[in-house]
């Protein structure tokens, strides 16, 4: 559903004391879904499901991934695209990323899928991006569906390079963890990106009905080619920025071209407002007025070409 967005900024103090010393002050950003519309935008999907299909996978394991797969299948319509990549110690190109045309015949594929090896995700991770990068242009919502059960060996920085390399088209990764021996660094690291998240899978009957809710949250996007871009003022440093909500994590800042701050943030899931901490260490202060940081966020309605923008002043 399309909606306009409101950003509310709340710094740690009203006031901050001048003083001949450097302070830290934090600023919470909150990004807002505002007036609801009516009609129901459901855009396009761009869909790479990356399955684990390591020895750790066998019985009911595999079985629940493989019915996740076949859900997934029966949401998507000729309009969409999918593609299936599986890895253990090699990475398996099952479902060519294609139009879903004949899902009969993907989830005969989907079938075929046996557990078998070790765990090298970076060479799922390679096929992957070879894949995604057959289209230079999607009108709609790309999204890679990362499922594993173990620890990859040797290969955590080459996995965190391809992951982004693909966040970094506009492709969104969601990286989900089932059981207690997959690695949580990896993953949370991967994830450490404005369009992208982990989530932890307990057991293998929770597979399906996360499938289920990550597939209704692409369906109800409420912005596209989201981005926060941070000024601080002269001498005003943004140490560190974080991500509190919907899931908390470090988010990387890019320098732009006239020495602001820029988080991308891609496509907004779900309607849950969208929280965000940033960090500053503020330079000795003259008692007066002073603009701290200039905040601004821009973004795109689905089904809107125009990019719209807020923005908000810390004093």
């Amino acid at each position: 559903m399309e909606r306009d967005i409101r950003l509310i900024c709340t710094p740690s103090r009203d006031e901050v004391p001048s003083l001949q010393e450097e302070q830290l002050v934090y600023c919470l950003l909150e990004l807002v879904p505002a007036a609801e519309r009516e009609e129901e935008v459901r855009l396009p999907l761009d869909i790479c499901l990356l399955l684990d299909c390591s020895s750790s996978m066998r019985g009911d394991r595999l079985f629940q991934a493989k019915e996740a797969a076949r859900s997934i299948i029966n949401q998507l319509s000729s309009s969409d695209y999918f593609g299936l990549i599986v890895f253990n110690d090699r990475g398996n190109v099952i479902v060519p990323r294609q139009p879903v045309q004949a899902p009969a015949a993907v989830r005969e594929h989907i079938a075929e899928v046996q557990a078998s090896g070790g765990t090298e995700m970076a060479r799922g991770l390679e096929l992957v991006l070879q894949q995604m990068q057959r289209v230079s242009t999607f009108a709609g919502v790309r999204r890679v569906i990362l499922l594993t059960d173990g620890q990859t060996y040797g290969d955590e920085n080459r996995c965190v390079e391809l992951a982004r390399q693909i966040q970094q088209m506009g492709i969104g990764i969601t990286a989900l963890g089932l059981g207690d021996e997959w690695n949580e660094d990896l993953l949370a690291t991967i994830a450490a990106y404005g369009n992208s998240r982990s989530e932890y899978i307990a057991g293998a009957e929770s597979i399906i009905p996360l499938f289920r809710e990550e597939m209704r949250l692409l369906q109800g996007i409420v912005a596209q080619e989201m981005a926060l871009s941070l000024q601080p003022a002269t001498g005003v440093k943004v140490r560190n920025f974080y991500r509190i909500a919907p899931e908390i994590a470090p988010l990387p800042l890019q320098e732009n071209w006239d020495k602001g701050l820029v988080v991308p943030l891609g496509e907004w899931m779900g309607a849950n407002p969208q929280v965000f901490l940033a960090e500053l260490v503020v330079p000795s202060l003259s008692p007066g007025k002073l603009r701290l940081l200039h905040i601004s966020f821009s973004f795109r309605l689905p089904r809107e070409r125009a990019r719209q923008e807020v923005r908000q002043e810390l004093h």
